[in-house]
């Protein structure tokens, strides 16, 4: 599935499909969408219970906090993604250290953040393990001055 422009409205419809026990969407494409913290959010319920998607990306929309929260959730549960990209979806430091928790839980899944305001002093102290599936290239911010680049795809 890929889109062009997509709100918060798709997301509330398009939801209850993807967490369906009859969806077969393998890769989901949502990038550069106009969806926020609401259907951010939703999406991430949904895809607690969806047992298809291998490979979700969703960078360059507006999710914040709260939608970061419910992706870390997801993490814990979801062991059928592989993949899921959240570059540029304005999550700060407490969403980005939940998903690196989760990762803890969840050793099955790559995560991108890149782009997000990132305290790299945790990112130094994180496990080996857990960054070595944590793509992340952080862009110098005001409240976090401190810079790394680093990613483990190579695709």
């Amino acid at each position: 599935w890929t889109s062009s422009k997509l709100s918060d409205e798709f997301a509330r419809k398009f939801s209850p499909a993807l967490e369906s026990a009859q969806s077969s969407i393998e890769t989901l494409n949502l990038d550069d969408n106009d969806i926020k913290s609401d259907g951010m959010t939703r999406l991430a319920h949904a895809l607690k219970q969806n047992s298809s998607a291998t490979r979700v990306t969703l960078n360059g929309n507006s999710g914040g906090n709260r939608a970061g929260e419910a992706f870390a959730e997801m993490i814990k549960i979801n062991r059928t993604i592989v993949r899921l990209e959240l570059d540029e979806c304005d999550f700060y430091l407490d969403a980005i250290n939940n998903i690196v928790e989760a990762m803890k839980i969840n050793e099955g899944i790559i995560v991108s953040v890149k782009g997000d305001a990132i305290d790299t002093r945790y990112w130094q102290h994180t496990s080996s393990p857990v960054r070595n599936r944590l793509g992340i290239s952080i862009h110098h911010h005001s409240n976090y001055p401190y810079g790394v680049d680093s990613s483990p795809y190579s695709d």
